[in-house]
């Protein structure tokens, strides 16, 4: 069974940095989540409700360091939230722009994921860039949304300009 939290500090120490108990803390609250995306202070809280206390400046500077090292992935996925998630070679986010409904691809999904790595890693190569992982964000109209016509008001709204602008 795969272990999150070994996986961690093994990645951590194999990077030679060191393992305090402050990020051994940061490491245990993202590893022991409930939800693949959370925000800073479901971060904090968390360490907070298994150390018992928590320094927030500390939270932050770790989060830096993780984000920097790839260890954690940043979304604004309704485009001013921040929320974090853990890394995964191949992340793949589908989000209906109406809704905001978001569908987590996890890796192998329909056998995709092999594809756009393979492709991926050919414009890579292109550079000469070593392919580590990938995140991809795709947008469009959910089934419910589609059904409920919601998707059709922005661009009812913006066809109904331009016939002005040509009636003038």
């Amino acid at each position: 069974m795969w272990n999150v939290l070994e996986e961690y500090t093994k990645i951590i120490k194999s990077r030679k940095l060191k393992l305090t108990n402050a990020r051994l803390a940061f490491v245990k609250a993202i590893t022991s989540m409930d939800k693949k995306h959370f925000t800073i202070s479901e971060i904090i809280a968390k360490i907070k409700e298994n150390e018992g206390h928590v320094n927030i400046m500390s939270c932050y500077n770790i989060l830096e360091l993780l984000l920097k090292e790839h260890l954690l992935f940043a979304n604004t996925l309704d485009g001013k939230n921040v929320s974090y998630e853990l890394i995964t070679p191949r992340l793949v986010h589908v989000r209906c722009d109406y809704c905001g409904k978001l569908y987590h691809l996890d890796d192998g999904v329909l056998g995709v994921h092999n594809k756009w790595w393979d492709l991926f890693n050919e414009l890579a190569n292109k550079y000469s860039v070593e392919l580590e992982h990938y995140k991809l964000e795709a947008h469009g109209v959910c089934k419910e949304c589609k059904e409920n016509d919601k998707h059709l008001g922005d661009l009812t709204s913006i066809e109904q300009d331009e016939n002005e602008v040509e009636n003038e």
